[in-house]
């Protein structure tokens, strides 16, 4: 594969991880709010005021 091959997998891939990723995040914040700090989170419910991860 030479390069320019590689570098659109990459793409597709990071793109589909973004899009699974703001899935998941959609599904958990209809029951607890959920920010995302780069590749770091912190999860805020009702039980736990701040989680960091």
């Amino acid at each position: 594969m030479n390069e320019h091959t590689e570098i659109i997998l990459a793409m597709g891939s990071a793109a589909a991880l973004i899009i699974v990723a703001l899935a998941v995040a959609d599904h958990i914040n209809r029951a607890q709010t959920v920010e995302f700090y780069g590749p770091y989170y912190a999860v805020r419910s009702s039980q736990y005021p701040l989680l960091e991860s």
